[in-house]
Formats: structure tokens, sequence, C-alpha cells
């Protein structure tokens, strides 16, 4: 009766000491929430980030056709001013050629005339 009873302690204890926690288990069942705490604020974050490039895709964008707009119009009012002075400028030579004319009927008839 004796090792009976031995015996049946000794399998409570057995059991006991198998139903009881493994620290190492708790540790990775510790370690896995952590990690998955880690995941989800990294995806989190990652979409936050996603949106802000998107978002600075967009307004990239329409700094840059507001740019080329700008660009556009100071080379068409730079042009329109090429042009008005070209237009000036072949109005003057035009005034002097007429002019450099008169002066050549001038000084032939001054030499013609005594």
């Amino acid at each position: 009766m004796k090792k009976v009873s031995l015996l049946g302690i000794l399998a409570v204890v057995i059991l006991m000491a198998g139903c009881g926690e493994d620290p190492k288990l708790t540790t990775c069942q510790q370690e896995n929430t952590d990690l998955q705490a880690k995941l989800a604020k990294a995806a989190s974050t990652i979409e936050q980030n996603e949106l802000m490039i998107d978002k600075l895709k967009a307004e990239n964008t329409e700094v840059q056709k507001k740019a080329l707009e700008s660009i556009r119009t100071i080379m068409e009012k730079q042009n329109a001013v090429t042009v008005e002075k070209n237009n000036k400028l072949k109005a003057e030579q035009e005034k002097t050629k007429e002019l450099e004319k008169k002066i050549m009927e001038l000084e032939a008839a001054a030499a013609v005339a005594p």
C-alpha cells in the first residue's frame, strides 16, 4: 500500500509539473503579442506614409502645372516684347535708309550745282 500511495503521489507530482506553465512558452507568447502589436503599428505607419506620398505627388503635379503655365506666360510676354522691338528696329532701319537716300540725293544735287 505504501508503494501504491507513493506511486500515486509521484504521478500527481508529475502531472502537476507537466500542467504548469512553461516559462519559455510564456515568454514566447509575450514576444508574439509584442511583435504583432509592432507589426500592426508598422502597417498603420506604412499606410499613413503611402497616403502622404500620394498627397505630396498630387501637390507636386499641381505645382509643376502652375510653374509651366507661368513659364509659358512669361515666354509669351517676352516674345511679344521681342516682336515689338524687332518691328520698331525695322521701322528705324527703314527710316535710316530713307534718310541716307535723301542725303545721297542732296549730295549729288550739291555736287551738280555750281
